[in-house]
């Protein structure tokens, strides 16, 4: 008989969790003998999701998910160090997390963490919650690369201070405290990519939160990917600043919701990142009574930037969320005529996509047949004469829940 080597099996199990769909596959692997059970147990426990639902009180025992995990870290402390990706989603009314939180004080290793506050519509408070102690110590690991919040209200910036070597941060729908004052004494949080979206107050104090030496707190100049949205007018108010200071960005994303980018000045958002900028995305909703420019003022925006830009793909979405009413239609053709005139040197790919909301008015849905067909050969005559790039024109009817990011 045969017998492969342990490091082979290793490698063999290695490649299979590339995909997470084998992870049932890896848990079988790990009941063949004791040997296989290390090398299956860096994956099976490498991502845990702790997911407690509120539920009616029950005259029958129950275990929530987070006791589970205190078990099992209980009876085998080791597998703790495997735990590399936390995804939290604490329910305000179940109280079980407050009891059971000291498990997280056991995991050691982590490299990224989501940290979700919902129940309902309800948003909770972060600076006087049990937990918030508790996750301090997750934020203090030096392993911890990526950190994910959203639906917390009150959140205390500060906190971020702990996470030394943090580079992704993502943030949906906080507010932040305002603190009399700003005086760090902590190394600036030095960030790689950032989203920000349905955050105000977050943006405004990220703008005002300095170091004792005048130094932003968030050190944003070296980010490369940003996702920023567009739809409140404190947030817009906030993003120029906070997206100017980014001096490296390569990948850009924009989500104008209910909004225009009609007074938005692109120059002034992005003109610091001209020399790197290779990617820009635009999401947008049309709305009747918005106007009758259907890119809702993206065309006027993109022709602000620099005509040497590098910019190399270009993609936006349009989201009809009711009915054509106002709509020009030679509306289309602005953004064809401003790329002509533009002249984007670097610019190979462009892609524009229509997604028609399935509660949109009947004319809408209709025009997926008859309207929307028929507009690369009418409104965009030199993208699609034009050689030297890939222009891709998509008109579909999908949910417009499924493509914004929302909590």
């Amino acid at each position: 008989m045969t017998t492969i080597p342990l490091d082979i099996v290793e490698t063999i199990v290695d490649i299979l969790c590339t995909d997470p769909s084998n992870i049932p596959t890896i848990r079988a692997c790990s009941l063949v003998c004791p040997a296989f059970i290390p090398i299956c147990r860096k994956h099976i426990f490498a991502s845990v999701i702790i997911e407690d639902r509120f539920k009616a009180p029950s005259s029958k025992p129950q275990t929530s998910p987070i006791q589970r995990l205190n078990c099992v870290l209980s009876t085998s402390p080791e597998i703790a160090d495997y735990i590399r990706h936390l995804d939290l989603n604490y329910h305000v009314r179940y109280n079980g997390f407050e009891d059971e939180s000291a498990v997280f004080t056991k995991i050691k290793s982590l490299r990224s963490l989501a940290i979700r506050y919902s129940f309902g519509n309800s948003i909770h408070a972060w600076n006087d919650s049990p937990m918030r102690t508790v996750l301090l110590h997750l934020f203090r690991l030096p392993s911890l690369t990526k950190l994910i919040l959203r639906g917390l209200n009150l959140f205390v910036l500060t906190d971020l201070a702990a996470c030394v070597n943090l580079e992704d941060l993502e943030i949906r729908n906080v507010t932040t405290t305002s603190p009399s004052h700003y005086d760090f004494q902590y190394p600036p949080v030095r960030l790689r990519k950032l989203l920000c979206m349905y955050n105000g107050s977050v943006r405004r104090n990220m703008n005002v939160a300095r170091r004792a030496d005048g130094s932003p707190f968030i050190d944003v100049k070296g980010v490369t990917d940003l996702t920023l949205d567009i739809t409140y007018d404190d947030a817009v108010k906030a993003s120029p600043d906070l997206a100017s200071r980014c001096r490296q960005l390569v990948n850009v994303k924009l989500y104008v919701s209910s909004a225009s980018l009609e007074g938005v000045n692109l120059s002034q958002l992005l003109g610091a990142s001209m020399k790197t900028l290779k990617n820009i995305s635009i999401c947008a909703d049309y709305i009747d009574g918005d106007g009758e420019d259907p890119l809702c003022g993206i065309t006027n925006a993109l022709g602000q930037l620099n005509k040497e830009n590098i910019i190399e793909d270009l993609t936006i979405t349009i989201i009809i969320l009711a009915g054509l009413f106002e709509m020009q239609e030679n509306a289309w053709s602005h953004l064809d005529r401003m790329l002509a005139e533009s002249a984007w040197p670097k610019l190979r790919r462009v892609s524009l996509t229509v997604l028609v909301d399935p509660d949109a008015r009947l004319d809408a849905v209709r025009a997926l047949d008859d309207y929307f067909p028929k507009l690369p050969e009418t409104q965009f005559h030199w993208l699609l004469a034009n050689k030297s790039l890939t222009f891709e024109f998509e008109a579909r009817l999908e949910e417009a829940s499924d493509i914004y990011p929302y909590v």
